[in-house]
């Protein structure tokens, strides 16, 4: 048993022996610190011309968050049902220049979500059949 403790100290302090030994060489690395500054500013703007989806949360008697938005024509809107009540609710939209076309939406239930793709530029006004709090969208190019 002495043997192959002394067999094991021994080959442990040789492992310890050449990890020392072969120690890598540091590598020299080198930065260009100057910069040159453009010689006029520049300003971009980045525009999306991708959809976007926008969320409203549904807060029942509470109203909605946000109660005002503005997209772009081709962007989504989709309502969240977090009534605290669970009450299931119709959610009602139209144009303002248009009073006589509503859009309604199927029975959303708590927890559930209706979605919409706005695809006219235009104000709109939202609410809900059971509450009757209003919301407004504001749909125009950005």
């Amino acid at each position: 048993m002495k043997r192959y403790l002394i067999l094991g100290l021994v080959l442990a302090l040789i492992l310890l022996s050449a990890c020392t030994f072969f120690k890598p060489e540091p590598i020299m690395v080198t930065f260009n610190d100057t910069v040159s500054a453009p010689e006029k500013e520049t300003q971009v703007k980045i525009i999306s011309t991708s959809p976007i989806i926008y969320h409203i949360s549904v807060l029942g008697k509470n109203g909605f968050s946000p109660d005002s938005i503005t997209i772009k024509p081709g962007d989504t809107i989709i309502w969240s049902n977090y009534d605290p009540a669970k009450r299931i609710m119709v959610i009602v939209f139209h144009r303002l220049d248009d009073r006589w076309k509503y859009e309604n939406s199927p029975k959303v239930k708590p927890g559930e979500r209706y979605s919409y793709l706005f695809t006219q530029a235009g104000e709109y006004e939202f609410w809900t059949t059971e509450y009757g709090k209003m919301g407004r969208i504001e749909v125009k190019e950005i």
